[in-house]
């Protein structure tokens, strides 16, 4: 199905100023979009909605309530093992063996880490560096297997144009769409659609273009 968003209006909640103003989108399977704008413009606010943090103002979407993943710009990372610190946070995973973990690792390039006791305890949110953390988090996914829709809010920022690359090409095998706020036109190849947001000032206007079409 992909995803749909029909007439969404957002705004910051509590203050009603108005961020984005009936925003309509189709995007099939094997579509993804990269949300850009000025700070401000309502990008992370957006997918807040999308992911059911948030209510819009009106209108709707299908993203709710899917089979879907989020990935943060700041990952949590829970006190405990290794294992425990990927595993999170699904509470079935315990029967993911050591194994798949280091494959997961491999894949994220944290190859190095997959090469202790995966039952090893540390404080992971201060022996990796943001990151690390970042790369754990898609480890994450990689673990949870493919799912219909991925959301990324910045996952990437700590990360060099090289390991950003490696880790959206991991990506497009994980979901049926994904969808990404971010500043870097490096994004823009690995998405199939780009919104442009303009924020309150310019009364919530917006501009979906394709890839092709950015400039």
């Amino acid at each position: 199905e992909g995803l749909v968003l029909s007439g969404m209006t957002v705004s910051i909640p509590k203050t009603r100023r108005l961020l984005i103003d009936q925003l309509s989108c189709v995007l099939s399977p094997g579509q993804s979009l990269l949300i850009m704008g000025p700070s401000g413009t309502g990008k992370t606010s957006l997918l807040r909605v999308l992911c059911g943090l948030w209510d819009a103002d009106s209108g709707h979407s299908n993203s709710t309530g899917g089979d879907n993943f989020f990935l943060p710009q700041r990952v949590y990372m829970p006190m405990g093992s290794l294992a425990f610190c990927l595993r999170y946070p699904s509470a079935h995973s315990e029967s993911s063996s050591h194994n798949l973990l280091k494959e997961a690792l491999h894949t994220v390039g944290l190859s190095d880490l997959a090469q202790g006791d995966a039952n090893r305890e540390a404080d992971w949110a201060h022996r990796l560096s943001p990151g690390e953390q970042q790369r754990l988090s898609f480890a994450r996914l990689v673990l949870r297997g493919r799912c219909e829709s991925v959301f990324l809010d910045e996952a990437t920022s700590a990360l060099d144009v090289r390991a950003e690359a490696k880790l959206y090409t991991t990506l497009q095998s994980l979901c049926d769409t994904y969808v990404s706020v971010g500043h870097r036109e490096t994004l823009v190849p690995f998405h199939s659609h780009v919104l442009l947001l303009q924020g309150e000032h310019a009364s919530g206007a917006w501009e979906i273009i394709t890839r092709d079409e950015f400039v």
